[in-house]
């Protein structure tokens, strides 16, 4: 999942919500007839949004996982972001025996 994959998903959550919950508010106050206020809606679809995207970007973090490289100290390693780039052996360490 990337960063366009996680935009899409909030705005999918937050299109559904706003519609979900237009839909149950009206069909409720249609049977019920107990009005909610809007300020209820906006924050409820708020909520739902801010939650997918909570778990949209840990599902994000999970899959990306295996994909991290562990740092090695060593800035000219951590920091090239070239596609062949091969990690450098320090050649001072050496064994103390």
């Amino acid at each position: 999942m990337t960063t366009k994959d996680l935009r899409k998903s909030v705005w999918i959550a937050f299109g559904t919500g706003a519609v979900a919950i237009t839909l149950v508010a009206e069909f409720g106050e249609y049977l019920t007839g107990i009005h909610i206020n809007m300020i209820l809606r906006i924050s409820i679809v708020l909520g739902l949004t801010l939650g997918m995207w909570v778990l949209a970007g840990t599902w994000m973090l999970i899959n990306n996982l295996g994909e991290e490289r562990s740092l090695s100290g060593y800035s000219q390693v951590t920091q090239n972001k070239e596609v062949g780039a091969q990690q450098k052996e320090d050649t001072n360490t050496g064994s103390d025996v």
